[in-house]
Parts: C-alpha cells; structure tokens; sequence
C-alpha cells in the first residue's frame, strides 16, 4: 500500500475515491463543504432526503456528482462533533473502507483527517488513517482451502493535510 499526503480540496482531487464525513444534524465536514459547494449543494440534499446520514459510522458511496472530479465520494457519519474522539475517528476511516472495498477503486483520498479532534494532531489522524485501513482490509486466509476471495484492488491511500507543513509531521 502506498500513502501520499494531499492539500488539495476534495472536489478538485483527481481519484476514484474521496472520503468526506458528515455530522449528526447534517452538519457537514471540511471536506464535505467543499464537495457539496462545487456540486451546488448536492450534499446536503442527500442528507435532507436521508440518503446519507451523520450517525456515527454510516457509509454511502455516491457517484456521478457535478463538479467533483472523484469517481466516487464515501459521505460517512461522524456522530456528534462535540463526541469525535480518536476511536470514533477510526470506526468512520472503517466504516468508509468497507464501502470503498465493495467498489473496483485503486485510490481512495481520506478528507476525514482534516477534522478537529481534541489532543489529536495531524500525524495522528494519518496514522489512525493507515491502522483502520490495515484493519478493515486484512483478511488471514493462508489456510483456507479452495477458491479464495479477490483482493481489494486499493493500492493507493491519500491523506488529505490542512497545511504543507502538517505532512512533514
């Protein structure tokens, strides 16, 4: 797997994949503002019609949207934004890999690292990033007889950084 940090806003990110999160009362992320301002609102209308919600670990892949240049944005729940911790950070980064992992997507962008966590700093998000990735997609299956399960074809994991310095970390 190889990881790259980005500063470039979500819906101007070229990939097959971007992850943007959602708060309970349809309060959007940083990087779900910028997907729902450059597709004129698209965002919250799916969280109005219930299509995406802001429970804490609900993934929905959408495609087709305008103005973004990703193929595909994971919106996922972040719960309440006064309650994101680190371990809920990292069952929304799970809960949007095992959405990804049902996609043929190679590279997926994660634009939850740009949330604020209290005690939590940057390096952290993107190595909380890089555990609950390893995690949702690990599968032990040496022993296993037959056929076994088709790899997920994700090969590459952006990790989306507020300032250029905040990679460097």
């Amino acid at each position: 797997m190889e990881y790259f940090a980005t500063t470039s806003k979500a819906a101007a990110r070229s990939a097959d994949c971007v992850i943007v999160g959602i708060y309970e009362r349809n309060k959007l992320g940083r990087g779900a503002q910028d997907i729902d301002a450059a597709s004129r609102g698209q965002i919250k209308r799916l969280a109005k019609s219930g299509d995406v919600s802001g429970h804490l670990g609900r993934a929905n892949v959408v495609t087709g949207m305008s103005g973004v240049r990703a193929r595909r944005v994971v919106v996922v729940g972040l719960g309440k934004k006064s309650e994101l911790t680190a371990l809920r950070f990292r069952k929304a980064v799970s809960a949007a890999i095992q959405a990804v992992s049902r996609t043929k997507a190679r590279q997926v962008v994660n634009y939850l690292t740009l949330e604020t966590i209290k005690g939590v700093n940057p390096y952290y998000l993107a190595r909380h990033t890089a555990e609950a990735i390893g995690d949702s997609l690990y599968r032990f299956d040496e022993t296993k007889s037959g056929r076994k399960d088709p790899r997920m074809p994700l090969k590459k994991v952006g990790i989306a950084v507020a300032e250029r310095g905040d990679a460097e970390n």
